[in-house]
Parts: C-alpha cells; structure tokens; sequence
C-alpha cells in the first residue's frame, strides 16, 4: 500500500485482516546489517527495555505506528505503518521466534506478501554479567515490491535510519538519554 494520506482506522483495520491471511516470506539469505548500542547498566534497567521491546517500543518513533492486538507471542501478525517522503506504506510482518531468558530477550519478526520488502529483523536486548545492558537490532533483507527495487539504496539507508532511530528511542524510554558506557 503507497497512499498520501495517513489510513483511517477502517483502513488499519482491513491491513490487520489482510496480514492474518497473508503468506509468510521464505527466510533469504542475505548480509547482516546491524546496529548495537549500550543503553545503560543494571536489572533496572534490563527490566525496563526489555518491557518496552515486548511493547514493540522500536516501532514506536515519529511517522510509524504499529497495528496490533497486543499479543506478543509467536504467530503474531502486526502491520508498520509508516510514512516516508510524503507516503503511507504498509508492511506485514509475523513475530517467528521469541527467546526470553533471565539474561536475554529476542524477538525475531519476519515481513509477509505485500510488504515492500521481503527479510527478517531481529531485536536483541542483553544485560552483560559485568550489568551493562545492550541492545542490538539484526535485519537482512531484499526489496519485494516493484517501486523499493527501483530505489533500492534509499531503502537501505532508510532501514539504517530506522535502525539507529529505534535503538535511540529504546534508550530514551529506558530513562538513559546517553549511552552509560562507550560501545
């Protein structure tokens, strides 16, 4: 979906209803690009992002929004609305693995037919033995849609943004405005 104006929540709702009958994207092998960063130290701390990742606070940053039932849970479909140089996109993605461990939280969603691209994201927070606490986002992708092929490297460099936006948010929501310790 390319629109110009924010969707309506009719609209919302139909992306929802699409996504529960969309086919699920085969995994791609494809480079890595990650980013990483300290986003401060202690349980707290840890607690708290790891809250705000089961909130899918990443996607929570200005011109995205998140249509969800707010289940976390594998299988879980969601829709990224998100607005880019003056236009609506839609992206369906499924939560596919989620590993919750004393130490650990990562939840790995992967894009479904009619996302404009086709690939997996991964977001990792860890808190350290030493207490820092880091938080890492992991994606590969590939364009699927006709009009993300033609502009490929401005997709890139959006999904770079993204990358460094949501990690920045997380740590902001965490109550840490800069990184406690250097990467």
């Amino acid at each position: 979906m390319l629109q110009l104006r924010r969707p309506s929540d009719a609209a919302r709702a139909d992306a929802l209803i699409a996504a529960a009958s969309a086919s699920l994207h085969a995994p791609i092998r494809a480079r890595v690009a990650a980013d990483e960063e300290t986003i401060g130290w202690g349980i707290k701390r840890f607690e708290r992002a790891r809250l705000a990742l089961r909130r899918l606070e990443p996607y929570a940053l200005p011109g995205t929004d998140v249509v969800w039932d707010h289940s976390l849970a594998t299988g879980t479909r969601f829709v990224v609305l998100a607005r880019r140089m003056g236009l609506w996109t839609a992206g369906a993605v499924e939560i596919t693995r989620i590993e919750d461990e004393e130490r650990r939280l990562l939840i790995e969603v992967r894009t479904l037919e009619g996302h404009p691209v086709r690939g997996e994201e991964r977001f990792i927070v860890e808190r350290h033995p030493n207490g820092i606490v880091r938080f890492r986002i992991e994606a590969t992708s590939r364009p699927a849609a006709w009009w993300s092929v033609a502009i490929t490297p401005f997709v890139r460099l959006l999904q770079r943004r993204f990358r460094q936006r949501a990690i920045a948010h997380v740590r902001d929501v965490t109550g840490s405005h800069r990184a406690s310790v250097a990467r």
